[in-house]
């Protein structure tokens, strides 16, 4: 166990960790120790699992904390997050977030705060598209100004739109960048992906045998990933003992979007850690 995962854990109660060996306590240390992870292709699906939780506490908490990490892939895929699930708390910390040095950081606050009603950049967002505007001054427009004169750089927006269009940030089906690069090679695993996310949308019990019976046997990462979230969002509490069996998976996608989605699947409160290292 490192020194920041011994730090990470220092703040749950010590009767929790010595009496709560649950499924949903052994999820949060999962996910607690990725986003406390000194690697960043840990990090990042982490903050990508988190976008499979809830809106409310810890998993808005915990992507907020990663709005200030060192890497800019990561920052770029905890703003992603918050948007997609439209955490209202982050408001404060997103608006803060467009003035990130990174392009993509800024752009992808903006599409959160766009995504949650927040349209007070709209006049900035025009300019950027090239219409005459009279920017008007501070908050938010100064930022989406900002954002702008960033993304003079014609490299920096060839490479975010190439992250954009590729799902690079959440990555396809909110899996993250590592697991989402097999699809690119394998078009049977990307068909798979797609059925169990669909399946997920109309979930049934028999659609939820089937999404567990395929967890177990497929091999891809990519499409385990997947499967775990969609079992999520089936929101049927049977799942999570399934879940729970990959909590100790060594690959992190899989590993922490079923930590995430057992999270989901569970109704006891979040035990509070402690936020990572914020560095820049």
């Amino acid at each position: 166990m490192t020194l920041r995962t011994v730090a990470l854990l220092a703040f749950v109660p010590l009767t929790m960790v010595a009496a709560d060996d649950s499924p949903q306590s052994q999820a949060w240390t999962q996910i607690h120790e990725g986003v406390a992870s000194t690697k960043w292709l840990t990090r990042q699906p982490a903050a990508a699992s988190l976008s499979a939780t809830a809106p409310t506490g810890e998993p808005v908490r915990l992507l907020i904390s990663l709005l200030e990490d060192q890497t800019p892939d990561v920052r770029q895929t905890a703003a992603a997050a918050l948007g997609q699930l439209k955490a209202r708390a982050a408001l404060p910390a997103l608006k803060k977030a467009m003035d990130d040095e990174d392009p993509g950081v800024v752009f992808f606050a903006v599409r959160a705060l766009w995504d949650m009603g927040d349209l007070s950049g709209r006049e900035d967002l025009e300019e950027i598209l090239g219409k005459e505007r009279a920017p008007a001054v501070g908050g938010v427009q100064g930022a989406v100004r900002s954002m702008k004169k960033k993304m003079e750089n014609p490299k920096e927006v060839a490479l975010m739109g190439a992250r954009i269009a590729s799902g690079f940030v959440l990555g396809p089906f909110g899996i993250g960048v590592t697991a989402s690069m097999e699809l690119l090679k394998d078009s049977g695993a990307a068909a798979r992906a797609v059925s169990a996310e669909m399946l997920a949308e109309h979930c049934t019990a028999e659609s939820r045998k089937v999404l567990e019976a395929r967890l177990a046997a497929e091999s891809s990462e990519a499409v385990k990933t997947a499967i775990a979230r969609a079992l999520g969002s089936c929101n049927d509490p049977a799942s999570i003992p399934m879940l729970a069996a990959y909590l100790n998976d060594s690959r992190d996608s899989i590993r922490l979007m079923s930590a995430a989605s057992i999270v989901r699947l569970s109704e006891k409160p979040a035990p509070r850690g402690r936020n990572p290292k914020k560095t820049r």
